[in-house]
């Protein structure tokens, strides 16, 4: 019975399909504007723009002119709509400090510490100490003494002799001092048509903080952390991406639909039909070639599961989309086809946002 029951698991474990990521290159619709007045649009002066947010905005609606020919006409004289804004941009400092061991094995140990002994005699009621130490010894030792001999903390009486005790310790820990900057850019952004209605309004936010200290969690021989002003790169790169986020919304634009392959075919293929399917997934990125050649597997193969979504997956790399949802849906709703039908379903709700 045991051997029937490893023997089930093997073949759970070792049986499911293999698949690999690959990345599908799409131009989606905008994100929410997809008024046709949007289309002439003339892009005003930002508040406050000093680091370039308008001329970004531009750049990136001109893009969009590379993708889809003639999308936008940015600036004419027969604008439909308007872009106006203002850029609200906040620096923060923060200074701290914080508290690290001096090593990993010291993370949780408590303060090590010695304890020096000077030889003194009592004169006529007034202690005379020399200024040579006698002994050193540990804490387990000295509190060994403590327990056998008269102390007052300053000094401890035994073997008929009394010494002044200095108690030393070495921390385990180390105190850094710690800087932190924060830089927060909010684009206030509204379009509205030439009659004044509104067609967007949204506020888009960017943040970058530098914190040294946010990770350091053992003492790594310096105490002191400062941080260099926000670079001029740093902020163009911020500027950039708050006006994509924008054009985005209004615009179509390129992304990528990350989906998996099936490597392994859930049919009997012959030995050459196995060699082609294996040569696709070797080197999946020859489109061309492959669209042909699963073409010719699906057609010869209509009830697999894997060829018919692995198929589908090249239709979209060559924008046959309505192609690609038709065999998306065969699959989807076969039965028999089980990891392949969760990706079918999320690449047919995927498609939806196509442009």
């Amino acid at each position: 019975m045991k051997k029937w029951i490893i023997f089930i698991i093997f073949l759970f474990i070792f049986s499911g399909c293999s698949t690999k990521t690959i990345n599908i290159p799409v131009t989606l619709k905008p994100n929410i504007v997809q008024n046709s007045s949007i289309r002439k649009i003339k892009v005003d002066k930002i508040q406050n723009d000093n680091i370039g947010l308008r001329e970004n905005i531009i750049y990136y609606l001109q893009k969009t002119n590379n993708i889809i020919p003639n999308y936008f006409e940015i600036n004419t004289p027969n604008y439909q709509s308007i872009l106006t804004g203002k850029l609200v941009i906040q620096y923060n400092q923060k200074l701290y400090t914080k508290i690290v061991p001096n090593s990993w094995n010291q993370k949780n140990n408590k303060p090590k510490c010695e304890y020096k002994l000077y030889p003194c005699k009592s004169i006529n009621g007034v202690m005379f100490c020399k200024k040579t130490v006698s002994k050193i010894l540990t804490q387990n030792n000295y509190s060994k003494l403590e327990k056998k001999f008269y102390s007052n903390g300053n000094y401890i009486s035994y073997n008929n002799s009394i010494y002044k005790v200095n108690k030393k310790c070495k921390s385990t820990t180390t105190k850094l001092y710690c800087q932190k900057n924060s830089l927060n850019i909010q684009a206030f952004i509204n379009i509205k048509s030439k009659n004044n209605e509104k067609i967007l309004e949204k506020i888009y936010y960017t943040y970058k903080s530098q914190d040294p200290c946010h990770n350091i969690y053992v003492y790594e021989g310096k105490t002191d952390y400062n941080v260099i002003p926000f670079s001029i790169t740093q902020k163009e790169n911020m500027i950039a991406n708050i006006a994509q986020k924008i054009v985005n919304d209004i615009a179509p634009h390129t992304s990528y639909f990350i989906s998996n392959l099936y490597t392994k075919s859930d049919v009997d293929l012959d030995d050459k039909d196995k060699k082609t399917f294996d040569e696709i997934m070797d080197n999946e990125q020859n489109i061309a070639i492959n669209i042909n050649n699963l073409k010719l597997l699906h057609k010869k193969y209509p009830k697999s599961c894997v060829i018919s979504y692995d198929l589908s997956i090249y239709e979209i790399f060559q924008k046959h989309y309505n192609k690609a949802i038709n065999l998306l849906k065969k699959v989807s709703s076969n039965p028999k086809c089980d990891e392949e039908k969760d990706d079918s379903y999320k690449l047919l709700n995927e498609l939806n946002y196509i442009y």
